[in-house]
């Protein structure tokens, strides 16, 4: 898990400034802007993602009552 969290950190750190550096070289102060809007995107499309593969909790089941008669062999 760790290691997934290092890679994704990277890989969006590297996005990001490459967006931004493209940006920049236009010699506009928008690269920041379109980097923060490509992040967010990333995180909204993410969270969706998450929400969708994230397995659910089973429901719990309903206690069975058990008499002592049904304990006797």
């Amino acid at each position: 898990m760790s290691t997934f969290h290092e890679f994704g950190a990277s890989t969006g750190a590297a996005v990001m400034s490459s967006v931004a550096a493209v940006s920049l070289a236009g010699g506009t102060p928008d690269g920041f802007t379109a980097a923060l809007l490509v992040a967010g995107i990333a995180a909204f499309v993410a969270a969706g993602l998450a929400a969708v593969i994230t397995p659910r909790r089973p429901k719990a089941q309903p206690a069975q009552e058990r008499t002592i008669a049904d304990r006797l062999p």
